[in-house]
C-alpha cells in the first residue's frame, strides 16, 4: 500500500521549495504489516541573478505555465 501526502510548495522569490512525502507499507500474505517505510523528498532552490535563460528555456517555460 502506498499513501501520499499532499505536496507542499514554498515560493518566496528568490527561493522555491517542494516537499513530497510517501509512506509505503509492505504486507505479508495474510495482510499483516511487515514493514512501513516513509520517503521524504525535499527540493529547495535559491535562484540567483545569473545569466538570462536561453530562448529554448523561455519557450519551454511559457508552454508549462497554467493558462
Amino acid at each position: 500500500m502506498i499513501r501520499s501526502s499532499p505536496c507542499e510548495v514554498l515560493c518566496e522569490p528568490p527561493r522555491f521549495a517542494v516537499r513530497v512525502n510517501q509512506t509505503v507499507e509492505l504486507r505479508g500474505p495474510e495482510e499483516q504489516t511487515l514493514a512501513e517505510i516513509e520517503v521524504v523528498l525535499v527540493v529547495d532552490y535559491t535562484f540567483d541573478d545569473g545569466p538570462a535563460p536561453g530562448a529554448d528555456a523561455t519557450r519551454t517555460a511559457a508552454r508549462c505555465r497554467p493558462r
